[in-house]
């Protein structure tokens, strides 16, 4: 017994062992509209922000992304509330300012790069935040025995 015994512990006695943490990585849906997922679950720009605020890069990334799609959605406010209101007026059978309509037209049309800047933002964020998971969730795990100065020894490295 004591034979099968040592047998097996010589045979772990150089055994490196690789555990993989459990990484939850972002992932990028794009369609019609760009949406990022963790865990089946959809995430808002806040939760983006929060999640890679280990990440010093990937968090300046999407505070820079958040500035674009602020500004994006203060311009999409503003013509839809220019286009919005000669239509209302001219489905009440008012008159309309199509003028007004037009210049708020104008101004959706102008907000598009900045939606487009926001998309690649978090996208470039969300592959930096992926990018450290990858390189900071794997950790090895050593087994070593041998002989030390008090006798048989076992040590264990992760």
């Amino acid at each position: 017994m004591r034979i099968i015994i040592l047998i097996l512990l010589f045979a772990i006695s150089n055994l490196t062992s690789t555990a993989q943490t459990q990484a939850d990585t972002i992932e990028v849906v794009k369609g019609f509209s760009t949406f990022y997922t963790r865990n089946n679950q959809l995430l808002t720009t806040r939760d983006l922000i929060e999640i890679t605020k280990p990440n010093a890069a990937a968090y300046k990334e999407m505070r820079i992304a958040k500035s674009h799609k602020n500004f994006a959605s203060l311009l999409e406010l503003t013509g839809g509330f220019m286009v919005g209101l000669p239509l209302g007026s001219a489905l009440a059978g008012g008159e309309p300012n199509w003028p007004l309509a037009a210049i708020g037209a104008g101004i959706i049309i102008v907000s598009i790069p900045f939606s487009v800047a926001y998309n690649k933002r978090a996208t470039k964020a969300v592959r930096i935040y992926n990018e450290g998971l990858k390189s900071t969730g794997q950790n090895n795990l050593d087994f070593n025995l041998g002989f030390t100065q008090n006798g048989l020894g076992l040590q264990l490295k992760f």
